[in-house]
């Protein structure tokens, strides 16, 4: 792999604060069809809580935990986004269950969040479900257009299925996310070095030096030393900041 993988969502971690005491605890509803599913799958774990019809029990559930924040919490937007940071930060623990349930939880308390979308996707990506994590993120994009991180990390999954896949139409996605994402934030370093590496994929490699310099200008830290080494071997760097042994 080119470019690695293991910032997905890094932007959206908190910093380590300790957090707030909330309600007593409510077991989560599970959400099988039927009886008969109900010891084969653990819902609260599901993306979404598996978007599945609810029961007049789980209703009742989901409605006292609403109730709940709603006496505990500024406002619902405010609960969505404590309970988001708690699935970030189970995310960085490597506790993907416990980290799916927050979000969804968070998703529960504000669908038009993007935050739950976003850590759904991450995980599902750890979870080797990149599929699932890709559809996640788009519908995290569709209720926030505007967020250049978010496109970035979206674009990252395309890239990666390209690099396996080889389907232009990933190519293509990418490389419109990725300019639409430093047309918003024209300082976004991991854009651009994505962007450097569409182009390494198109064998663009005078473009791909370009987009690597402006990403190595705004963060050098950000920089991907392995993908450095690809580029090289293909072209030797136009400016001469880089140069083989």
């Amino acid at each position: 792999m080119l470019i690695s993988l293991a910032s997905l969502g890094q932007s959206r971690v908190p910093s380590a604060k300790k957090a707030p005491v909330l309600v007593k605890k409510t077991s989560a509803p599970a959400r099988p069809t039927s009886v008969a599913e109900a010891p084969m799958v653990n819902y609260n774990v599901v993306p979404l809580f598996g978007e599945l019809p609810k029961t007049p029990k789980q209703q009742t559930r989901e409605d006292q935990f609403l109730a709940s924040c709603d006496q505990n919490f500024e406002n619902r937007a405010a609960a969505s986004q404590f309970f988001a940071e708690r699935g970030w930060e189970y995310v960085t623990e490597g506790s993907l269950d416990t980290a799916t349930y927050r979000f969804n939880l968070a998703h529960l308390l504000n669908p038009q969040s993007a935050d739950p979308y976003w850590g759904l996707g991450v995980i599902q990506f750890n979870k080797g479900n990149p599929e699932v994590a890709i559809d996640l993120l788009g519908r995290g994009l569709t209720v926030d257009s505007s967020n250049a991180t978010l496109m970035t990390d979206l674009a990252t999954l395309h890239l990666n299925r390209y690099k396996t896949d080889s389907t232009a139409t990933d190519l293509t996605r990418a490389t419109g996310l990725l300019n639409r994402a430093v047309t918003i934030d024209t300082s976004n370093a991991n854009a651009f070095l994505k962007l450097s590496l569409a182009a390494f994929y198109e064998q663009q490699y005078d473009q791909a030096w370009t987009y690597f310099h402006r990403a190595r200008h705004f963060d050098v830290k950000n920089l991907d030393i392995n993908f450095l080494t690809q580029l090289m071997a293909r072209k030797e760097d136009p400016l001469g900041v880089f140069k083989q042994n």
